[in-house]
């Protein structure tokens, strides 16, 4: 996926996506643009930048 798709992903389901949607998201085989992976445990969310200077941060159900 690129950036601005995965970025389309997250607006549409509000920045609250399924785990099977996260790997796909997180899988840095299929997504060499990611950076860093981050998870913050007091706000329960995870932040991703990217290369190419996207910076996203999102929920996954549970």
């Amino acid at each position: 996926m690129y950036s601005h798709e995965i970025e389309n992903l997250l607006k549409l389901r509000n920045y609250l996506v399924s785990r099977e949607e996260y790997n796909k998201i997180s899988n840095l085989k299929d997504n060499p643009q990611i950076d860093h992976i981050k998870y913050d445990t007091y706000k329960n969310e995870f932040q991703i930048d990217t290369k190419d200077n996207y910076h996203f941060k999102l929920k996954i159900k549970k």
